[in-house]
């Protein structure tokens, strides 16, 4: 960055920063005569809160209310829905208009990892990458809304989950069930012992 000839002081913003960092910055000026250095600063970025609730912050939820979908199986398409109305809310601090897609639209047209529709169950990641892609159906007619990118990965560590969910707001996960887990019942589910 440079600063106008003669001027003393300037600002700049840093982006990209990782929570709980150590940084060292220190400015520099070059001129004719050479290169001076400022002092050295030290901070500290904050880390994670301890706890963290998208349904009150501040006495105000950011989180759409539950769809029911029925009886159906189609909780891939909803629940990617679900989350981009939060985020949306989330991303323009703001409730009010609450925003409202079609998890229909999703299941009957979203595309899985073979390029085929996903009739008989999906996955949440392909659901996200078809609103992205198309944008999302408002429930209530009108022209699709272009959707921002919404962090598609299938690896998280419990930090960078964590820095997701606090940072952009809620996510969605899934995992793929065993036979035995229809015989589950309570407890911790351990797919080898289940019968």
């Amino acid at each position: 960055m440079s600063a106008p000839s003669g001027q003393t002081t300037f600002a700049s913003t840093i982006v990209g920063l990782q929570l709980s960092t150590t940084y060292f910055i220190r400015s520099y000026a070059t001129n004719a005569v050479g290169v001076a250095y400022g002092n050295q600063v030290t901070f500290t970025t904050a880390g994670l809160a301890s706890a963290w609730d998208w349904r009150n912050v501040n006495g105000t939820s950011y989180v759409t209310p539950v769809k029911n979908i029925g009886q159906t199986s189609e909780c891939w398409a909803a629940a990617p829905i679900d989350i981009i109305e939060s985020r949306m809310m989330i991303e323009k601090n703001a409730v009010v208009p609450t925003p409202s897609f079609s998890w229909q639209d999703v299941a009957n047209n979203a595309l899985g990892p073979t390029g085929q529709l996903m009739t008989n169950g999906g996955y949440p990641y392909y659901s996200l990458l078809y609103c992205q892609q198309t944008g999302a159906l408002p429930n209530a007619g009108g022209p699709r809304v272009l959707i921002k990118s919404c962090a598609l990965s299938t690896i998280f560590t419990a930090a960078t989950l964590k820095s997701e969910i606090e940072t952009n707001g809620p996510v969605t996960a899934n995992f793929e069930l065993y036979a035995s887990f229809c015989n589950y019942s309570n407890g911790i589910y351990d797919p080898t012992s289940a019968n």
